[in-house]
């Protein structure tokens, strides 16, 4: 038998031993696995953050494309047209924004018109509005619009013309979200229910750069309308 100080020194050799090579792979196995799991862990939350984060932006677009397309109609007095068919592509809404052409009598007329204009050139909704100003003293302003004459493409160019008209705005497109946005199509509609008020629909699609297709939809409710009279 091993005397007591004999089992003591190998005891404390046993302890002292070096790591052997197959608990050395072991280790740096178990190591990998550990940076592995957590390069994929941290490559998974960057692309779920990425996708909010576009999500998010897209949001805010449509928020803001909307916000700015009903405060250019909401302050109308009506919706007189809204089309979709003119030859170039574009798409266009005629409001009747005011009654302060000459006595208010409830007759449309040129200088209380304002447009709204999906350019299918330049990719862009525009609103073109009327210098209330510069319309009193025009004769052109007081020119009287029926239903025939909504209905006709001249009319949009030769509103546009007008010396009281202001120069257009950009309501959506271009670089008018901070991005490169444009509006790919835009369609309108409009109706009033029976006893209601006027309702004017749209739906826009939109895109940045190479991005796919967003389509932005909604439902303007006039607050404080005036039914023409024909």
């Amino acid at each position: 038998m091993l005397s007591s100080e004999r089992q003591q020194q190998v005891q404390r050799a046993g302890h002292n031993r070096g790591v052997t090579l197959v608990e050395l792979m072991l280790s740096l196995g178990i190591t990998g696995m550990v940076f592995t799991a957590l390069a994929m862990f941290t490559t998974a939350v960057a692309s779920g953050w990425k996708q909010n984060s576009k999500h998010f932006a897209d949001a805010t677009v449509s928020k803001r494309v909307s916000a700015k397309l009903e405060a250019a109609v909401v302050p109308s007095l009506w919706v007189l047209a809204a089309r979709n068919d003119l030859d170039d592509g574009s798409s266009i809404v005629f409001l009747w924004r005011n009654d302060s052409v000459g006595a208010a009598d409830l007759k449309v007329q040129l200088g209380e018109l304002a447009l709204v204009e999906f350019d299918a050139n330049n990719k862009t909704l525009w609103i073109y509005e009327v210098n209330t100003l510069t319309a009193s003293s025009d004769p052109n302003a007081t020119l009287p619009v029926g239903t025939s004459d909504l209905n006709q493409d001249d009319l949009v160019n030769f509103f546009k013309s007008q010396n009281f008209v202001l120069e257009r705005r950009p309501l959506a497109g271009g670089s008018t979200q901070g991005q490169a946005w444009q509006v790919n199509d835009a369609q309108f509609s409009a109706f009033a229910p029976q006893g209601g008020k006027p309702i004017c629909v749209y739906t826009l699609s939109m895109s940045e750069s190479e991005s796919a297709l967003k389509e932005t939809s909604g439902s303007i409710v006039l607050r404080t309308p005036q039914q023409p009279l024909e």
